[in-house]
Formats: structure tokens, sequence, C-alpha cells
């Protein structure tokens, strides 16, 4: 596997994702955060529905916790992987490194049908795609 370094500075979860897509960071972000916008009564993350997730660990309004996610400066994070798993059918899975090792710390399939696998990798605060 090989990292493929997608740019920072709040972008790179979304970056790195539209790396994989063939999109820009920007346009994954605002479809994330558009289908959070429109669809977090229905998204069922860790058995609780995802607006009510937001609103207790983020303490905001789903309006409010959109609003700062759509700035650049905003980093995504498990909230945004989940959701794009099911926005983009995706199966997401987020490795880090022990010695030498690609290991998988994290998987996202919020669609549970999901079959095809988009690898990011995550160190430090930072995502970065993965390639074979």
């Amino acid at each position: 596997m090989k990292i493929i370094d997608c740019g920072g500075m709040g972008e790179c979860l979304f970056s790195s994702i539209g790396y994989h897509l063939k999109k820009s960071g920007s346009e994954v972000r605002k479809e994330i955060v558009n289908k959070i916008r429109r669809d977090c009564s229905k998204i069922i993350m860790a058995k609780e529905k995802l607006c009510c997730l937001i609103r207790i660990s983020e303490q905001v309004s789903i309006a409010s916790y959109c609003q700062k996610m759509s700035l650049s400066t905003s980093s995504g994070g498990e909230i945004e992987l989940f959701t794009a798993s099911i926005l983009y059918n995706k199966i997401i899975e987020v490795y880090q490194k022990r010695g030498d090792d690609f290991v998988l710390n994290y998987a996202y399939n919020g669609n549970e049908t999901s079959k095809e696998r988009l690898r990011l990798y995550y160190s430090s605060g930072h995502y970065q795609a993965i390639i074979d």
C-alpha cells in the first residue's frame, strides 16, 4: 500500500475521500454535509439516529453543526466517515501504521451491503489516501 498526501488544513479527510472518487475535497465536503442536513434523522450510527448523536456529542443543533462543517477549516471525523460510507456506498477503511505495517483501525460500512473499499491512512490528526 502507498500513502497519497492530499493536503490538510481541515480538508484532509474530504480531499482523501475525493482522491478515490476523483472529486475535489470541497465537493465531497458539500455532499457529505448536505447528506447530514437532509437525512440525519434516517441515518443510524451506533444504534442511535445521527441527529441525536450530533446533538449529544457536539452539543449543537444540526443546523449549527452543518454550518460549522461547511467551513473549509473544519476537520471531519467519524460522523463524516460514516455518512460518506452511506452516501458513496463504500466501505471506508482507516489504517494506521505499526512499524512498517498498515493496520486496519476502523471500517465504516453504513449500507452494510457495500463491497467496494476506499482506504485512508490516519496519523496525528491527519488523513491521507491509500492506494494498492
